[in-house]
């Protein structure tokens, strides 16, 4: 219970200090999927064989230890993405508008009580919504460059014609 009140709290934050960036990241969940989750646990995979590859030279240790940070920086910028869409869903479910920090603390707070309950009632494959939610949350994360592109990219060929600030374009006669 305790670190489901910690990952809403850290929701919050996040959300509070980077709203667009997790709106980007949320939207490459939420867009993508298969790619995302496939490029995560691709990512899970990977990386941790080439820190240890890393670690193992002496001197590239602290490149090691920099790279295992960023990783869990970007595993729990991803649980905190998904815990948005989650409260986002269930404010949509309720018919309620909350403001997306609201509905991150309660996304994170559901998202994160049901994989741990799973993990403690399940013994066997109860880490398995664990990976998923973290391989979706770290894909969504690295395709999107920590949430400071969109994914999958805006052709400028294919984006409308008109934005919801600049009056419309009339058409050609």
């Amino acid at each position: 219970l305790m670190r489901s009140f910690l990952w809403a709290a850290l929701a919050v934050l996040v959300v509070l200090f980077t709203p667009t960036t997790t709106v980007r990241v949320t939207r490459a969940l939420m867009n993508k999927p298969v790619i995302v989750g496939s490029v995560g646990l691709l990512t899970i995979l990977v990386v941790p064989l080439i820190l240890v590859i890393l670690a193992i030279t002496i001197c590239l240790l602290p490149v090691s230890l920099i790279g295992l940070a960023v990783l869990l920086a970007g595993w729990a910028f991803g649980i905190v993405a998904l815990a948005v869409e989650t409260g986002k869903r269930l404010a949509s479910l309720l018919k309620l508008d909350w403001a997306l920090p609201v509905s991150a603390g309660i996304g994170a707070f559901i998202l994160t009580l049901v994989i741990n309950g799973l993990d403690a009632l399940v013994p066997c494959v109860g880490w398995l919504p664990s990976l998923l939610a973290g391989s979706l949350g770290l894909g969504a994360v690295i395709l999107t460059r920590f949430g400071t592109q969109a994914y999958p990219p805006i052709d400028p060929l294919d984006a409308p014609s008109s934005s919801p600030l600049l009056p419309p374009i009339p058409p050609a006669e």
